[in-house]
């Protein structure tokens, strides 16, 4: 599948009904993206910088990669000390459509407006949001953001209010009748709500990947495809290698019982950023490795963009083939 066929909007079906439709690639999407940061940098003119942007999404119709873009910059301008246009960035994100990329991000600093700005009540719906809607580790994943300042000048308004954050430290393997949900109950489910459920089901039987062991091939690999596609959409590339590389292999290995062309691509891509073209096997080498290679300049955004735009959807797709093709094995 092309660059272009997957940078389409999610509701590529509907899309396609328009007349006269008209195929738009990548880059110039990034290079419109790009047209609007550079005035923006120029003017510092939040008003335009809404519309621009604004209107950048309707013509890419709330294109998932170019949303991923948004709240890169909004980070940057937070990390300036913009508040005005990092905030304005994550509004037009989150009302963007249902699917946000990075919630932890998005919902926090929509808590840390509304505290700020007096609204208590809507301060802290956004942070059940985050404790209860995103990750069962909430507090790892608002580390991760280096947001825990944050988190801890308004924690207290949501105490005893939302269930603790998780640890992999803390949880045990679950059996499957011990779980939150039955895997009966999660086929029920459609579209991104049944990979939703069927993650946390599996992270539940697996101690959050801490027990392997406990799962068949099939289970595990969904959670390596699934561990892969949540980290690079939170964390990037780099994210994923530093904290879950030492599984590389073994989603190689996936990628290609799944026949992931799209994503062997880019794990090939990945593998000639290392010494001899290889990822190695222990995690601290792999951190070691990625610490080296940060200092030489080297970075993995080129893999990042072309995981967004060459990737993702045909993982989504693949996968949920894969599952339902194997829909027996699962506990």
């Amino acid at each position: 599948m092309s660059i272009a066929d997957k940078i389409i909007d999610e509701n590529i079906d509907a899309f396609q009904e328009l007349a006269g439709m008209k195929i738009i690639y990548a880059d110039e999407m990034i290079s419109d993206f790009e047209e609007i940061r550079a005035s923006y940098d120029s003017l510092k003119d939040v008003k335009k910088l809404k519309k621009g942007l604004n209107k950048l999404l309707h013509k890419y119709h709330n294109n998932y990669g170019l949303l991923n873009y948004y709240l890169l910059f909004a980070e940057e301008c937070f990390k300036k000390n913009d508040y005005n246009a990092g905030i304005t960035v994550v509004f037009i994100v989150y009302k963007s459509c249902k699917c946000i990329p990075n919630e932890t991000f998005v919902y926090l600093r929509l808590a840390e407006y509304y505290f700020e700005n007096g609204d208590n009540h809507c301060g802290e719906k956004f942070l059940v949001k985050l404790c209860t809607e995103t990750v069962d580790n909430y507090e790892e994943s608002i580390k991760f953001n280096e947001l825990t300042d944050v988190w801890n000048k308004y924690k207290h308004f949501v105490e005893g209010k939302v269930p603790p954050s998780v640890t992999k430290n803390d949880t045990v393997a679950l059996a499957p009748e011990e779980c939150s949900k039955q895997i009966e109950d999660i086929f029920e489910l459609e579209g991104q709500d049944f990979l939703t459920e069927l993650s946390a089901h599996l992270n539940e039987l697996s101690a959050n990947g801490e027990e392997l062991n406990k799962l068949n091939k099939w289970e595990k690999a969904v959670f390596y495809i699934d561990e892969f596609y949540e980290n690079i959409n939170g964390e990037g590339v780099f994210g994923y290698l530093y904290n879950y590389g030492n599984h590389f292999e073994k989603l190689f290995n996936v990628c290609e019982t799944l026949e992931l062309n799209e994503c062997l691509t880019l794990l090939e891509s990945i593998k000639k950023k290392f010494p001899r073209n290889s990822v190695p096997k222990n995690i601290d080498s792999i951190q070691n490795t990625l610490d080296k290679l940060e200092e030489k300049g080297i970075d993995f955004e080129a893999e990042d963009d072309m995981y967004f735009y060459e990737c993702e959807n045909a993982i989504f797709e693949k996968l949920q083939e894969y599952i339902l093709n194997n829909k027996k094995h699962f506990r």
